[in-house]
């Protein structure tokens, strides 16, 4: 190995492998019938081979077409950058709500009326937790409405935006909730 080729992965590999008593042996191309017959193999669909496709099947695949609802919070806290287009009224506005809110290096909390650190959750978290919060028998859950669900949420250290909304569209969505009829929900 020449020092050209040393790198901190390599070398963590040569240190991970020096446990074993590893020997490698390199065979030629007629010799080797696997590797001989692989390259044999015809490439579909590809015009010229030497040609590098430089466009990977899962570029977009990471690609994020809206940002999460927490993001201009983060980013202001993070780093102080506000978006350059918001007009005065709106930076002023979001200078005032940006005061509730605390950056922990990977999560965002929210200090509420009552002085309670809740967790800012992303969109993908919501429904698991709605989900737990309507139908579980414990943490006061049992099939309650949606204003009791989402006070139920809020004691569980939760928060997002549209957290009262998103738990009434839930009760009334609860299929167990419909079969048993309006009086399954119980009132608060």
């Amino acid at each position: 190995m020449e020092k050209k080729d040393v790198k901190s992965r390599l070398i963590q590999w040569v240190l991970l492998l020096q446990v074993f008593d590893l020997g490698i042996w390199e065979k030629k191309g007629c010799e080797n019938i696997v590797v001989d017959h692989l390259s044999w193999i015809p490439l579909k669909g590809v015009d010229d081979p030497k040609e590098i496709n430089e466009k990977f099947p899962d570029e977009q695949l990471l690609a994020v077409s809206t940002a999460p609802w927490n993001a201009h919070y983060v980013n202001y806290l993070s780093n102080g950058a506000i978006p350059e287009h918001w007009s005065k009224k709106q930076r002023q506005q979001f200078m005032s709500q940006v005061k509730q809110y605390i950056w922990d290096e990977l999560d965002l909390f929210k200090v509420g009326a009552d002085q309670v650190l809740r967790r800012c959750v992303p969109e993908n978290e919501v429904h698991e937790i709605l989900t737990h919060a309507h139908s579980s028998s414990c943490g006061g859950g049992g099939h309650f409405s949606g204003s009791k669900m989402g006070y139920t949420v809020l004691a569980c250290g939760f928060y997002w935006p549209t957290l009262f909304k998103d738990a009434n569209k839930y009760a009334r969505q609860c299929l167990n909730c419909q079969r048993m009829g309006g009086g399954y929900i119980k009132k608060e």
